[in-house]
């Protein structure tokens, strides 16, 4: 007998017409179990494709903005020539797309506002204009991107909240200044705040303030503060072979230092996270599969005349048992159908019902302040479903179908296997007891 044969019969045995006093109790199972295995997988489609678009969006504005492609450094005293000479050499290396001095520090800024730690970081003037990667993640919220007199300054939005400025206020930067064999001098700078940026991380922006490299290079003199930034054509895939080349390629004092490298415990820590996620929720997948088996013997019970009868008429045993293992693969592929469309329409619009909930909850929690305010104080903090301080203020959408497909198959197989032990049983029924029973 063919395989469409077994695969029809299976088909007609789930989706088939009934008419015995037991069938609508079978179906009702059949049914709970194709919607349980279903939504079962709609929080873990979700998830996988979420937590890639985080740990995408987040990747990709720390590599853009925080880490760079790659950074050379040097933490030998070298003259402004000798770093000249080895930027011009990193811009003319093979997958290099742009090179660019910079110099990194830390300070107090301070207004009549407020105070605040920074991370400074001292930028060339067209640094937002010369790397598509900056201006793609960088978003000015006002004014503009100018650092080209040497008082000008870039904050970031929770820098500015803090110190209570805008543009065109003027801010202090305290430094420290090492000298040999003395104790560090502090060292007021101003700075005219020219704009106000953001990147959509917290992490990113809750310290950074941007100033002219000219400056930078006057405040900050510690060894290593002074790198070069590297922007790659294919960071994901040459990153590790572009910084062998300009080892070979530059002196022994420079050090060349990946994205990978510089941010590994964050990457390892995301995916750490993601993995325990995802196995947290194919269990419940997993879980939610025997419910097939307990659908499938009592479909089995249900349809033993009908098993007898095609024994007797000379069907064989292994053609029973593969036409109830179809019906199994119906109900997963059923069931895969179902929970892979509502993952991915929550996934794809996962923005839009976080909003909807945070605006629902608050909106009980409101009602909630007025019934009791007259009773005591209620804290009338807003509810914070996903908090942007630890992610992005926006998920970034990004859909794997292969990992859609590994999804769908896994969930298959499970719901095959978890078939298997009926199906067997079915190929196992005596016609014969069958038939004088009924």
């Amino acid at each position: 007998m063919r395989e469409s044969a077994p695969a029809y019969l299976g088909f007609k045995i789930l989706f088939g017409a009934r008419s015995s006093g037991t069938s609508s109790k079978t179906s009702t199972h059949l049914i709970g179990a194709i919607l349980g295995i279903g939504l079962s997988l709609v929080p873990l489609i979700t998830v996988i494709q979420v937590s890639g678009g985080l740990i995408e969006g987040i990747t990709r504005r720390f590599i853009e903005i925080g880490s760079y492609h790659l950074q050379v450094k040097t933490y030998s005293p070298i003259t402004e020539e000798q770093r000249s000479s080895a930027l011009e050499a990193i811009d003319s290396t093979d997958g290099v797309r742009y090179a660019f001095p910079t110099v990194f520090g830390e300070g107090l800024v301070y207004s009549p506002g407020g105070k605040t730690g920074v991370s400074v970081r001292a930028l060339p003037q067209d640094y937002y204009t010369a790397d598509e990667g900056v201006s793609e993640f960088l978003s000015i919220d006002a004014g503009k991107f100018q650092l080209d007199s040497k008082q000008d300054g870039m904050l970031s939005s929770q820098v500015a909240e803090k110190l209570d400025v805008s543009v065109g206020d003027r801010v202090r930067l305290l430094t420290a200044k090492s000298i040999p064999g003395r104790a560090p001098v502090l060292r007021p700078s101003f700075f005219t705040v020219r704009g106000i940026f953001s990147t959509g991380y917290y992490e990113l922006d809750a310290l950074s303030m941007y100033i002219p490299l000219a400056t930078g290079k006057v405040l900050f003199n510690e060894p290593g503060s002074h790198i070069i930034g590297v922007k790659l054509e294919k960071p994901y895939q040459e990153a590790q072979k572009v910084a062998q080349t300009l080892l070979q390629k530059l002196s022994q004092d420079w050090y060349v230092y990946t994205w990978y490298s510089l941010e590994r415990p964050m990457l390892e820590s995301f995916r750490t996270t993601r993995n325990l996620l995802i196995f947290v929720m194919a269990l419940i997948v997993l879980v939610a599969t025997v419910n097939i088996s307990s659908s499938m013997i009592m479909l089995v019970i249900e349809k033993e005349p009908e098993i007898a009868m095609l024994k007797s008429v000379g069907v064989r045993p292994h053609t029973i048992t593969k036409s109830f293992l179809y019906t199994g693969i119906w109900i997963g592929t059923a069931a895969t159908l179902v929970g892979v469309s509502i993952g991915l329409v929550m996934a794809v619009n996962i923005n839009s019902l976080l909003s909807g909930l945070e605006s629902s909850l608050n909106l009980m929690y409101r009602g909630f302040e007025l019934l009791f305010s007259p009773i005591g104080d209620v804290d009338s903090e807003n509810i914070k479903v996903f908090d942007e301080s630890f992610y992005l203020e926006t998920i970034p959408i990004r859909l794997e179908f292969f990992e859609i497909f590994l999804t769908g198959a896994g969930a298959l197989l499970a719901s095959t296997l978890a078939a298997y032990f009926p199906a067997r049983r079915a190929g196992k029924i005596k016609p014969l007891e069958i038939l004088r029973k009924h």
